[in-house]
């Protein structure tokens, strides 16, 4: 079974253009995927995906602590079904 982070990789890979990279590159954990291009139209249905794919329940108040993979990662790390 792929890692909680190779499953959000491959989440962020098919859901999310990110400026300056392109799917399957090597990921920047540590950058703000909203300074990257991302609409927050955009960021809030992948954090829908990401709850319906790890049975997490992401808060709109947690959306704006939530905007680095790594930081995403580490929420879905302590808190998937």
């Amino acid at each position: 079974m792929a890692s909680n982070e190779e499953r959000l990789i491959s989440l962020l890979d098919e859901n999310l253009t990110i400026e300056g990279r392109n799917a399957g590159d090597p990921i920047d954990l540590d950058r703000n995927i909203a300074e990257a291009g991302v609409s927050s139209q955009d960021i809030a249905a992948f954090l829908r995906l990401v709850n319906e794919e790890f049975g997490t329940s992401i808060s709109a108040g947690d959306c704006g602590d939530l905007l680095t993979p790594r930081s995403l990662l580490e929420y879905v790390d302590a808190n998937a079904a």
